[in-house]
């Protein structure tokens, strides 16, 4: 697996899915990333894009929902469906027993690209002003345990220090897990190291730079 396949992997953990639906026609086999219609626009289609291409060998359709703020990159690809269930362990339909393979989590390089793509996705950057003071937060979301404990565990390993909540929700079918990392030293340490593939967060981050910096 080189850079770019391990940053498509932690993207499709975070907010790719794939999916077989059975129509008249027999049964169809989609592979997709989804992301907000706006903010994540540059990312998906400058960066992810280019790399589903590589992958399927055809560039994925654009699909944009505006009333929901969705846009969705799709391929419909049973081969590469299959190949991405059986050597990365993706899971076909919605699994919350979904992981990092085992061998991806022995390779630094590997997990540093994966964990790229999955916070590009389903990671945030939170700047709270506490009292003119300006405090940041990293956070990462998801409906895998697992997935956060493999990215926890990895993320000491570099010095970070978070913690791993369940957050509340009504709905017991809808349980969200969230991995926080606070302050300005774990921000540095997770930017020096992993670093901020999606424009959106980068421009955040150069945007508390200058206000840390007065």
């Amino acid at each position: 697996m080189n850079e770019k396949e391990a940053l498509f992997l932690g993207t499709m953990l975070g907010d790719g899915y794939m999916c077989i639906s059975n129509t008249k026609q027999g049964p169809k086999y989609f592979i997709g990333i989804c992301g907000h219609i706006e903010e994540d626009r540059a990312f998906l289609l400058d960066i992810i894009r280019p790399i589903f291409f590589n992958l399927s060998k055809k560039l994925p359709r654009i699909e944009e929902q505006p009333s929901e703020s969705v846009l969705r990159l799709v391929i419909q690809s049973k081969n590469l469906l299959f190949s991405l269930n059986k050597e990365w362990e993706l899971p076909i339909g919605k699994s919350r027993t979904r992981k990092i393979k085992d061998e991806f989590t022995n390779s630094p390089s590997i997990m540093k690209n994966i964990i790229a793509g999955f916070f590009a996705t389903d990671g945030s950057l939170v700047i709270t002003n506490n009292n003119g003071t300006m405090y940041p937060r990293i956070e990462f979301q998801n409906i895998s345990e697992e997935i956060l404990h493999q990215i926890k565990n990895f993320l000491s390993t570099l010095g970070l220090n978070g913690g791993l909540y369940k957050m509340n929700r009504k709905n017991p079918d809808r349980i969200v897990y969230r991995l926080q990392y606070n302050g300005k030293q774990n921000l540095l340490k997770f930017e020096k190291e992993i670093g901020f593939i999606n424009p959106k967060h980068k421009l955040k981050f150069e945007e508390f730079k200058i206000e840390m910096l007065g």
